[in-house]
C-alpha cells in the first residue's frame, strides 16, 4: 500500500469512497449518504484540496489484492467513526514522498482528513475527520499506518500541539487503536447522533504532541 497527501485531482476517487462510508457505516457519520451524493464535484475537489492547515492522506493498494501494509492485525479499522466535514453546516510511517499513489494499477481504499483550527486563540488545535478504510482492506494495518502518517505530518505543523477526535463509542476496535497511538478520552457526548431511530454516544479523544 502507499500513503500519500490528495490533491484536488483525486476528487472522483475521493468521492467514491467517501460516499461508500456513508452507505457501508451509516451510523458513523453525521452526514447521510443521500446528502451528500448530491454534492457537486466541486465540493469534494475544495474538501481534498490541501493548505497550510488542512490535509486528507489516502490509502491506495495495488490491484493485485496484496494490501499489507504491516503487520497488525486488530488495528481499529472496522467502520468510519467520525462526523462529518467542517464547512458543510454538519454537526515511515508509510507515507509517501513522491505523487505515486495514484499510478496505474492502484486503487484508494482508505482516507483520513486533519483540519488545523483557524482561531487566534485556538489554532494550537487540529481534528481529525472522516476516517475510513474500505472493508476488502481491513485487518491489513491500513488503519494504523494511516493514522500514523497523519499525526507524523501534523507534528510538522510549527506551533500545534494537541489533535482531537470523536468516535462513536460502541467501537471498541477502533478505540483501542487510538488508545495504542497515545489518545485519551477526555469526555463523552450522550446521543450524539441519532439514526434509524437510535442514539449514539461520541467519546471526545486527545493526543497531546
Amino acid at each position: 500500500m502507499h500513503i500519500r497527501v490528495l490533491e484536488e485531482a483525486d476528487a472522483d476517487a475521493y468521492r467514491r469512497i467517501r460516499l461508500n462510508a456513508l452507505q457501508h457505516d451509516p451510523d458513523a457519520y453525521g452526514s447521510t449518504y443521500e446528502r451528500e451524493s448530491q454534492f457537486p464535484p466541486e465540493t469534494f475537489a475544495a474538501r481534498v484540496k490541501p493548505d497550510a492547515g488542512k490535509f486528507v492522506l489516502g490509502v491506495f493498494a495495488d490491484e493485485s489484492g496484496d494490501g499489507s501494509v504491516g503487520k497488525s492485525g486488530d488495528d481499529g479499522e472496522d467502520q468510519g467513526m467520525f462526523e462529518g466535514w467542517p464547512g458543510d453546516n454538519d454537526k515511515n510511517t508509510g507515507e509517501d514522498e513522491g505523487n505515486d499513489g495514484n499510478a496505474k494499477g492502484r486503487v484508494l481504499v482508505g482516507i483520513a482528513s486533519f483540519v488545523r483550527e483557524s482561531g487566534m486563540k485556538s489554532a494550537h488545535k487540529g481534528s481529525v475527520y472522516g476516517v475510513y478504510v474500505s472493508p476488502e482492506s481491513r485487518g491489513k494495518g491500513a488503519g494504523k499506518t494511516l493514522m500514523l502518517a497523519l499525526i507524523r505530518r501534523a507534528r510538522g505543523l510549527d506551533g500545534l500541539e494537541q489533535i482531537n477526535l470523536t468516535v462513536v463509542s460502541d467501537n471498541v476496535t477502533a478505540k483501542r487503536l487510538y488508545e495504542s497511538l497515545g489518545f485519551e478520552v477526555y469526555g463523552i457526548e450522550r446521543r450524539a447522533i441519532k439514526y434509524g431511530g437510535r442514539y449514539f454516544d461520541e467519546e471526545l479523544m486527545v493526543l497531546r504532541l
